[in-house]
């Protein structure tokens, strides 16, 4: 993940699921959890998103993802 760059952020809930275009502004990590400070591309509203690295389950409830990694993937198909 490069600080500066766009990504596509889904978010999936029990019955719903959301994309957003939003720009990474930082990463950081304490704790064992990992921060990210994001901006959303249409509202310019900044939030904080964060993961806790020791979690081992399936469920979860957001991920980014780069419009080039998403490109590599539609080609394979």
């Amino acid at each position: 993940m490069i600080n500066g760059m766009p990504y596509l952020k889904l978010e999936k809930w029990l019955a719903d699921s959301k994309i957003q275009a939003v720009r990474l502004l930082d990463i950081w990590d304490a704790n064992d959890i990992v921060y990210l400070r994001i901006q959303d591309l249409q509202t310019n509203k900044t939030e904080i998103i964060s993961f806790n690295l020791t979690y081992d389950g399936d469920f979860w409830l957001w991920s980014l993802a780069s419009l080039d990694y998403l490109m590599q993937l539609g080609l394979k198909h």
